[in-house]
């Protein structure tokens, strides 16, 4: 058993709604403090520019420059010391709870054999590359004014690559509610049918 089929398993065998919601209130509480404290801080170090993480079309060395430079040393400090480690902790707890979300819908929505549920993994290498992304650009904070193009270059792609697969874990997730519903709508129409019949009869 490799490590993939062995993640899905244990996420399909701890998908309840219990351990879902467990996890959903500390991926909320650090996504809002996130969201409504720690970035607001860096835009207003950064004159407005988008923080690394949310350009959803990557970045060249150049504009990542820009951005160190504008950040100051004290937009540096918040972005390295608030930010990634906040951010951190945000990837291990949406792993889990990515992935259980995943399991649930696929587990409701569609059949056991179903090859869907090998997409379970994703948010496995979802928080791989955010991971991977984040540990870059808290080397171009730290090492600043010192600076690689060629590690700016790479977190860009990071990013980009961490945008394409949160995408289609969003996209997996209306798959799997779309799937719920259908399979939900079948089995009533069934029911109807049977109870129909046994009346008929």
């Amino acid at each position: 058993m490799n490590i993939f089929t062995k993640f899905q398993e244990l996420s399909e065998r701890y998908s309840t709604g219990r351990n879902i919601i467990l996890l959903f209130i500390p991926w909320l509480i650090v996504g809002l403090t996130l969201l409504l404290y720690v970035i607001p801080e860096i835009r207003s170090c950064s004159n407005g520019l988008e923080i690394f993480d949310l350009r959803s079309n990557g970045y060249s060395a150049e504009e990542a420059k820009v951005l160190l430079e504008s950040l100051g040393e004290e937009g540096r400090n918040v972005y390295l010391y608030k930010y990634v480690p906040l951010d951190m902790a945000f990837i291990l707890i949406y792993l889990p709870l990515w992935s259980l979300i995943l399991a649930f819908l696929f587990k409701k929505g569609f059949k056991p054999e179903s090859r869907i549920h090998y997409f379970v993994v994703i948010p496995l290498f979802l928080a791989l590359f955010d991971f991977l992304e984040n540990t870059g650009v808290a080397i171009m904070l730290s090492i600043f004014p010192s600076f690689s193009s060629s590690l700016a270059g790479l977190a860009g792609i990071l990013t980009v690559i961490k945008n394409y697969l949160a995408t289609f874990f969003y996209v997996l997730v209306l798959i799997g509610i779309i799937g719920w519903i259908i399979k939900r709508v079948r089995v009533h129409k069934a029911n109807n049918l049977i109870s129909t019949s046994h009346k008929g009869g």
